[in-house]
């Protein structure tokens, strides 16, 4: 019985070994690929097969081995300090990319590890930055397409005389020039292109090329994350910024100066023009008067010559004889005459007047007025009292 027993526990032991074994064997020959990796299977340490799908893998338990690299999307920054432009504008840059492992094979046989990729794109990627920002302008690289700066200054100006008639007629001379000078500025300093999608894509390109035969990776997206100049050109470039703005200042001064003086000068313009219609009309009326005076005159002078030579008799005696004139006069000198005819010197008739029955008529003019009391005399001062002697000592 205990021969039997150690027998049946010695099998029982073996087959547990057994299904232990299998069970070992397969758990080291299995293997799972995730959505985010990439596995290589490596044989004494050399890699013998990539696999890049995602699910259940097999390989040969105890000889083989599998390695697995990240295949997701990361990032990487770096920082460029006093880089000079082509106009020798220092600048300091940091830029930001996003890359991933186009060859696992590749990366694995060169690099291994992601701290050995970034120091690969720090060698190769910046170095490409630094040389494409001294190709170009600053206004080059900071610019992206498509924005028109002298447009929206021409825009600001002309809104700035929107409102008023006598500025934004095209006639305006003065105020065109204005513009246009404006207009010639803003495009001097517009000279570079805006080109900072195409800098970009040129980065990235130049960059792929080693990274993808080198080392197997690829960079997806690049961008400057800051972009500024460098502290020892602070002060230099805060007072051309201050020029510029003191510039703008001045056009908008220049253009508010010009557009005053239009409005006055065409307010000038229409006084005149008012007051050359008020003189205008002035001397119509004085003219039609005058006109309608002396054909009365004429008219008059026809009606009564006598007469008319008469009172230019007097009016020649009030305008020439004043108090203290005294005139030498020859006894038949015409001024002379009026005083000489007897007839004028004689002494005029009373003309009778038809009587008037004032009975009749003195009801009419009666008015019933409430009767009046007399006002009462003011009383007189007392008479001062005489005063007393002198007295002599």
């Amino acid at each position: 019985m205990k021969r039997m027993l150690r027998s049946k526990t010695a099998w029982v032991l073996a087959g547990l070994a057994v299904v232990g074994a299998g069970i070992l064997t397969l758990s080291s020959a299995a293997f799972v690929v995730r959505p985010f990796q990439f596995a290589i299977v490596t044989e004494f340490g050399e890699p013998v097969d990539i696999i890049v799908k995602p699910g259940l893998n097999w390989k040969v338990p105890f000889v083989q081995d599998v390695r697995y690299v990240d295949n997701r999307v990361r990032g990487w920054d770096d920082e460029a300090l006093d880089i000079k432009t082509i106009e020798l504008r220092t600048i300091d840059i940091v830029a930001f990319a996003r890359w991933r492992i186009s060859d696992p094979l590749l990366f694995y046989t060169r690099l291994r590890e992601e701290r050995r990729a970034h120091a690969s794109m720090d060698s190769i990627v910046t170095a490409q930055i630094q040389s494409t920002v001294r190709e170009h302008k600053l206004a080059s690289i900071v610019r992206n397409e498509g924005r028109q700066f002298s447009k929206r200054e021409e825009m600001n100006l002309t809104n700035l005389i929107a409102g008023y008639d006598e500025c934004t007629d095209p006639k305006n001379l003065e105020i065109q020039a204005i513009l246009a000078e404006r207009r010639e500025d803003t495009r001097a300093a517009e000279e570079a292109p805006a080109l900072r999608s195409r800098i970009m894509r040129s980065i990235i390109d130049a960059s792929n090329a080693p990274l993808r035969r080198d080392f197997g990776i690829e960079i997806l997206d690049l961008h400057f994350k800051y972009l500024n100049y460098s502290k020892q050109v602070h002060a230099k470039m805060i007072s051309a910024i201050e020029a510029d703005r003191r510039k703008d200042i001045a056009s908008y001064r220049k253009i508010g100066k010009a557009c005053s003086g239009s409005i006055d000068r065409q307010r000038e313009q229409r006084m005149g023009d008012i007051d050359g219609e008020r003189d205008q009309t002035v001397r119509e009326i004085e003219g039609r008067a005058v006109a309608e005076a002396i054909d009365i005159k004429a008219r008059a002078f026809d009606q009564d010559p006598e007469f008319f030579a008469f009172l230019r008799t007097l009016e020649v005696y009030e305008d020439s004889l004043a108090t203290g004139t005294r005139m030498v006069l020859s006894s038949d000198d015409p001024l002379l005459q009026l005083m000489q005819d007897p007839k004028q010197l004689a002494p005029v008739q009373r003309r009778g007047l038809p009587p008037v029955d004032v009975k009749g008529l003195l009801p009419k003019l009666l008015i019933d007025l409430p009767p009046s009391e007399p006002e009462p005399l003011p009383a007189l001062p007392p008479a001062p009292s005489p005063a007393p002697p002198p007295t002599v000592p």
